[in-house]
């Protein structure tokens, strides 16, 4: 199996300094986007932080494998079941925070069963689940698309997704 250092091109440097340019970019939506906690100031800023970092650095974790199996031409050896999983489990997620973030009808009955207290959902919950859904449809997609070895899907795997879909 190849080394992840292998995978990505670049030096220490770049790698540096891609990293800092996420720190920046973390640090400057923590401050324009509008978190909808009721922390007081230092823990609602760090809430946002911690909430962005979180985004970038799962969202960073799934181009691996799209960029390993766009480089050989094939998509051998990845579990076929464990992406379909995925995109129903992403598919649930993103669903359910928008609901929770964009939908006053959810949240009034959240503050209604919970003592008045605001769901915790943010914006950067919302972007994750979308983008993790998202780049998990595309890594489906090269398995259909480039050379794959074996049986796509189990029956087991798609009876349990359309079972959870019905």
């Amino acid at each position: 199996m190849e080394t992840l250092e292998r995978e990505i091109p670049g030096n220490f440097q770049s790698r540096i300094a891609f990293v800092g340019c996420l720190l920046v970019l973390v640090l400057l939506l923590s401050l324009v986007v509008k978190s909808n906690n009721n922390d007081p100031y230092p823990w609602n800023f760090l809430s946002s932080v911690l909430g962005w970092s979180y985004f970038f650095a799962w969202s960073i974790s799934f181009y691996p494998q799209l960029f390993l199996n766009h480089r050989r031409k094939s998509a051998s050896g990845l579990s076929t079941d464990f992406l379909f999983y995925n995109l129903l489990g992403f598919s649930c997620y993103s669903i359910y925070n928008i609901c929770f973030y964009a939908s006053p009808t959810v949240q009034s009955s959240y503050k209604r069963r919970n003592n008045g207290k605001t769901n915790l959902v943010t914006l950067n919950d919302v972007f994750f689940s979308l983008h993790a859904t998202t780049v998990t449809a595309l890594t489906i997609a090269q398995v259909f698309l480039l050379r794959y070895d074996r049986e796509p899907v189990s029956r087991l795997c798609f009876s349990f997704c359309a079972f959870a879909i019905v």
